[in-house]
Order: structure tokens, then sequence, then C-alpha cells
């Protein structure tokens, strides 16, 4: 790395943060390795420039110049590159889990070895140099053009394969896909003025993404528009009870969330099963849909054909049992005992408490070890498999859509790092350790978290000072003053349950930038589910005239993962 480029770059970034309008030209420069996680690199001209190990995890890099870059080993986990120019780049083996890719310009580009799952690749643009470069099969194409990507030559897309596509188009995740594909272009309009800082450009991205006039309106009386509108979902009908999806018969709905309807039914063989299913009428579904999946396939990398069996019974994660294959539903088993809040509401012992918390900070520890951050949890998410808690999603909001629309985020406000309401997280593990202090603090008071950030809840006289500190510690408003890893905040429970009331449970603040995810080892495709039907799935109404849900492909396709 030149020094000299790296210093013009740091001086145009603090210009940003402080307001200015600074606009970044480095083409042709030297930052292999730089760390530039989250930074403001909205239109920087990056044309040509060495970035290979570089961190831009977390950047905004909208309408980005980086034509014939040399990307590779890059990790650009959680940026947006909406609109940008990746033209005859190198992302060989860069990791892209959670990028936006939205009209981004991938001709000619090498995505071989390509580590992650963008969370939108709508309207980008490929060609025949790009599935040469990258070595993509016919099936990898498949999945591209499901997920939106776009080919130069007709040619491109295999004869064999166009009438299934032809049909995919009529798909529920078709129609949301153009939703989100055309707003993502209206955020990222050339005439859209050059935002000076992250906050302001996730402001701009929430608001013109869901029609909101701040500028009109008073908060209190925000109204969004719809994005998705009723012709685009008409095929679609909700589930209902007695219908058979994904070869569960529905019984009963449960509290559903704002983005999902969630039932208790059961299969051919009676056993009692969880079915869960994205609403696509949802305010902010465009964006809502690609989260969803990207938690799914979060779900599907961890389970126990990917990670071990004995690695998996230590996980405390739900199973997936059956998934839809456009992943926009599922099928968990059913947890007689509920969430963690029933065991809270009977008030625990401090004891019980820690143990809990203890198997929740071994849960998130495993799933950092396999490149999955969770960031969107709240009680009534963990589940009571007997006395284990099991985590029964990860990460499957969005979170900074869903505060447009709800007040508390759906119930998981006080339980998320302030920075990823934000939209300016970096895909960093303090989020996780946010979370978890957050989860400490509700299960040792049993009531909603309210206590500032970085202060110490006014817990009971029964619950020790050091946990108070403890709490405090993990969820400081700044990132870099919380505890680095949750492997910290599980030895400092460690720690307590040795020494008690005068056991150390500050650990040293590691020195150089927060180190990231290692990142799944997944493919830019759609998550392949296996066809092969479990037994207690094969629905004995599957040829029957049993009401079911006209053009749902959720209920015409279902297929079970491995």
């Amino acid at each position: 790395m030149r020094a000299s480029d790296h210093r013009l770059l740091l001086r145009a970034l603090r210009d940003r943060r402080s307001g200015g309008r600074a606009h970044i030209n480095l083409a042709g420069s030297d930052l292999r390795g730089a760390q530039l996680s989250g930074a403001d690199l909205v239109e920087v001209d990056l044309s040509g420039a060495d970035l290979r190990h570089a961190s831009l995890a977390g950047a905004r890099l909208m309408r980005s110049n980086l034509q014939g870059a040399q990307l590779s080993h890059c990790r650009f986990d959680g940026s947006d590159l909406t609109d940008a120019n990746l033209s005859l780049s190198d992302l060989s083996e860069a990791t892209m889990d959670d990028c936006v890719l939205a009209g981004a310009d991938l001709r000619g580009a090498s995505l071989k070895g390509l580590l992650g799952t963008p969370l939108s690749l709508a309207a980008s643009l490929m060609d025949d140099e790009t599935i040469e470069r990258s070595a993509i099969d016919d099936r990898g194409v498949n999945s591209l053009v499901k997920r939106g990507v776009l080919f130069e030559e007709e040619e491109t897309i295999p004869s064999s394969m166009r009438s299934l596509l032809e049909e995919a188009t009529l798909s529920l995740e078709e129609a949301l896909r153009s939703s989100e594909s055309a707003e993502r272009h209206r955020v990222a309009d050339p005439d859209t003025s050059l935002p000076s800082s992250r906050p302001f450009s996730f402001e701009i991205l929430s608001s013109r993404t869901l029609g909101i006039r701040r500028d009109t309106a008073p908060p209190s009386s925000q109204r969004p528009l719809p994005i998705v509108s009723a012709e685009q979902i008409e095929h679609y009908r909700p589930p209902e009870i007695g219908e058979i999806h994904l070869g569960v018969l529905l019984k009963r709905e449960l509290s559903s969330s704002l983005i999902c309807r969630t039932f208790v039914g059961t299969t051919s063989d009676e056993a009692v099963v969880v079915y869960k299913t994205f609403n696509p009428a949802c305010d902010g579904a465009p964006l809502h849909l690609p989260a969803f999946q990207r938690g799914l396939r979060a779900l599907n990398h961890v389970q126990p054909a990917k990670a071990g069996q004995e690695n998996f019974r230590k996980a405390h994660v739900s199973s997936l049992l059956t998934v839809a294959n456009d992943l926009t539903a599922f099928v968990t088993p059913y947890y007689e005992n509920g969430s963690i809040e029933n065991l809270v509401d009977v008030h625990i012992t401090l004891e019980a408490a820690l143990e809990l918390f203890e198997k929740i900070c071994e849960s998130f520890v495993y799933l950092h070890k396999h490149g999955v951050l969770v960031r969107s949890v709240k009680p009534g998410k963990i589940l009571i498999n007997g006395l284990e808690p099991v985590l029964g999603e990860v990460d499957m909001v969005d979170l900074p859509t869903l505060r447009q629309h709800s007040g508390d985020l759906d119930g998981y406000g006080p339980y998320v790092a302030p920075e990823e309401i934000g939209g300016q997280g970096t895909r960093s593990p303090t989020a996780c350790v946010f979370v978890l202090g957050r989860l400490f603090e509700y299960l040792l008071t049993g009531k909603r978290p309210v206590t500032p950030y970085g202060a110490v809840p006014n817990f009971p006289a029964h619950i020790p000072e050091p946990l108070g500190r403890l709490v405090a510690r993990c969820t400081r408003l700044n990132p870099i003053d919380r505890h680095p890893y949750v492997e910290d905040v599980l030895e400092a429970i460690h720690n307590f349950q040795r020494a008690g009331t005068t056991a150390h449970l500050e650990s040293w603040i590691r020195p150089g930038t927060l180190s990231l995810l290692n990142p799944p080892p997944l493919s830019i495709m759609a998550l392949a589910p296996n066809h092969k039907s479990r037994a207690p799935f094969r629905s004995k109404y599957s040829n029957s005239t049993h009401p079911q849900t006209q053009g749902n492909r959720m209920t015409r396709l279902a297929i079970s993962t491995s």
C-alpha cells in the first residue's frame, strides 16, 4: 500500500464525516490490505486500483467505479454496491455475504471462488465473459437469473431452462424482485445528491426506498407508500387454516410478526411442526424478502449435514425440516414449552439464568465460527427444548426497513445494536455482543430492557454487582468499547461462576481493528435443496382434492433440505 494513497483516502473520508462533500478519485491507487469497514465511499473512483485483501465490510459504495480493480480476497460483507461498475474486476475469493449488488455491472468480472451470499443481485448485469472467467455452469446461470441477474446475450441462458425461467417470472420472488430493483435504482439515481456521511446516506436509502416524505411529514404521521402493488401479488393468497403447505396441514396460527406468518400444523404422520411463511404484503417487502432468505440460508448452512451432527447438537439452533424452493417458507419442529419468555415469567433463579445465558452464548460462538451473525433476535424467538435454549431464527429481518414501520421494531428494538438499526453495522461480532448484553439483562430482571446504552441496569438486590458491569460493557454505544468477541462474554460468565463477586469480568481490549467473521463457504447461488422428500412430509393429501392455495408456489414446489 502506498502511504500517499492511504493518506489521501483518509483525508477525504474525514472531510465527509465532518459534513464536507469531498469527491474521491483514487484510480490506479495501491490500497492493498486497507481497513475501510463502514467507510463512506459513494461514487468513489477506484478504477484499476489494487485492493487485494482489503476490508470494505459495511462500506457504502453506491455508484462507485471499480472497473478493472484488483479485488481478490476483499471483504465486502454487508456493503452496498448498488449500481457500482465492477466490469473486468477480479473478485476471485472475495467475501460478499449480505452484499447488495443491485444494478451492478459485473460484465467481464471474475467471480471465481466467491464466498458468501449477496443480499441482492436484482438487475445486476453479467455476460458470457463473466460466466467463462467465473466457471459458472448452466445450473448456476439458472440460479442467477432467478435471483434477478440480467445477461447481456440472450443465448447465455440454456434453451433447456427457458421454460423453467418463464415460469419463475410468475413467482412471488420475481414480483418482489422487480419492485426491489426499481427501488434500488431510485436510491442510486445519478440525480441523487452525494451523501456526505454514512448516516445521511442511509437516511436517503430508507426514505427513498419506502416512499416516506421526511421533509413534509412529522415522524408521528409518516405513512410509507406501498411498494408491492396488488397486481404484483395477485397470484398469491395467504395460507389458511385447513390447507396443506410444504406437506403440513395447518391447524392454528401462532402470533405472527410483521414480515411473516407462523402456523402450527401436522404432517401425514401426525407429527406436530411449525410452518413459517414470508408475508409479501408487508410494508417494505422488497427489502425484507432478501433478509428473510438470508437468514434461511444461514440456518441451512449450520444444519447437521453441513456442520456435523455432534457439533450441531451443541449449537442450540432450530432444525430445518422442509424449505420452499424459493426460500419464502420453511418448517421446523414445534416446542411445547414455548420461548424463554415463559421461563422468565415464572421468575427463574440466578443460577438458572446463568446456565441458560451460558448456552445462548455457546450458540452464538458456534454460529460465529461458521461465519453467521445473529444480529436480530428477541426473547420470543429463543425457544425451549426441555431445558435447552434453541435459536428459532438467525438474522431474518431488515432492521433499518423495520424501523420505518414499527416503533419498537416489532419487538426487536431493545435487543439490537444501535448501529444495526441505523444501517451502519460493519458485520462485526460486537453487534451480537450487544444482543447478548440485552438478553442477559432481560433474564436477570424479567423485564424488557430500558437501560441506557452502556449503563449498569437497576438490578434487584440479589443480583451481584459484577454482572451489572458485564451488561454495561456489552451494551456500550460505541462497538469498540464492548467486549470484542462473544468468547469474552462467555469467559466472563465462567469467571463469575468460579470466583463469584470477586471475579474479574473485564477482558483486555485487543489492539487493531475488530476482526470480522470467517465467511460461510456458500456460493453466490440460491440454496440448492435436495429433491428427496423425507418420510414425515410425504403428505397423504398430495394427490387429493384437499384445499390448497391457488397459484402458491410454496405449496406446489415443496422440497426438503439435506
